[in-house]
């Protein structure tokens, strides 16, 4: 196994550069973070590697594909080394969200307004029915304490009239028995 060798010193042949200047890049990436401009783009082989052009960052596309051989005799260190920060890092990468246009955005919003606005309609719709619910409740309640008065006062006048008619009967009878009374006693 060939051992990784840390070089800071840029190579002189154009694709090692090119393969260095990808491979610095990844190295501090991996050691802080993908700038989100860039999360799109790590690549996740070696073919990719080749490919990859950032003129923003130095990177240009390798046009030899022979140059990222993992065989190579004097860079496959690099190009192993490379390839296996490409892949961390592309595995690990959090890409941006695309960014919502101005009718997207409104499209949203409206479809937001209109589930709060049925929110609100089934809010108040519940409101009155527990409203009524209630309003109902209340004069059942005085309905029923109504007819609890008017049948008490109902059998206060009975009462009062079995009452009266008791002594009526009571009248009657110590007259009838009166009567009889002398009745019995003539002859």
């Amino acid at each position: 196994m060939i051992e990784p060798k840390f070089d800071t010193v840029p190579p002189k042949s154009k694709q090692e550069h090119q393969l260095w200047v990808r491979l610095q890049h990844l190295r501090l990436w991996n050691a802080t973070q993908v700038p989100p401009e860039y999360a799109d783009q790590i690549p996740n082989s070696i073919r990719g590697l080749g490919k990859w052009s950032e003129p923003k960052l130095g990177i240009k596309k390798m046009t030899d594909a022979n140059s990222l051989s993992r065989q190579h005799p004097t860079w496959a260190w690099r190009v192993i080394e490379a390839d296996g920060l490409a892949k961390a890092l592309y595995a690990r990468r959090e890409l941006p969200q695309p960014k919502k246009n101005a009718q997207q955005q409104a499209t949203s919003l409206r479809g937001g307004m209109r589930e709060l606005e049925s929110m609100l309609v089934r809010a108040v719709n519940q409101y009155h029915e527990a409203k009524e619910t209630a309003e109902r409740a209340v004069l059942d309640a005085h309905y029923q304490t109504q007819i609890q008065k008017d049948q008490a006062e109902q059998i206060e006048r009975l009462t009062s009239l079995l009452d009266t008619r008791d002594r009526e009967l009571a009248e009657l009878r110590r007259e009838l028995s009166k009567q009889n009374v002398i009745r019995l006693h003539r002859p």
